[in-house]
């Protein structure tokens, strides 16, 4: 329960400074305002929209993934779906 706890103690924390973390690098999230906050070894991505700070639990990794192979995944999906 302490990892869950640390992190939802930053989640809330979003509340006071939710633009403090940077707008992801891919397209089409970053245009959607999906942002990136690590706390210890996990990613919480979020989107601050409206007033709101919006975090599911579904966007909450560990960040022992590599990022960049993400990346490139979703854009060969997107292409993909152009066809």
């Amino acid at each position: 329960m302490g990892q869950y706890n640390r992190i939802a103690d930053r989640v809330l924390e979003l509340g006071f400074f939710p633009e403090k973390f940077r707008l992801v690098d891919f397209e089409p999230e970053r245009s959607q305002g999906l942002r990136r906050m690590l706390v210890n070894n996990y990613s919480v991505f979020y989107v601050f929209k409206d007033e709101t700070v919006t975090v599911t639990k579904e966007k909450i990794l560990m960040d022992n993934f590599n990022l960049a192979k993400i990346e490139k995944h979703i854009k060969r999906y997107q292409e993909f779906c152009k066809r």
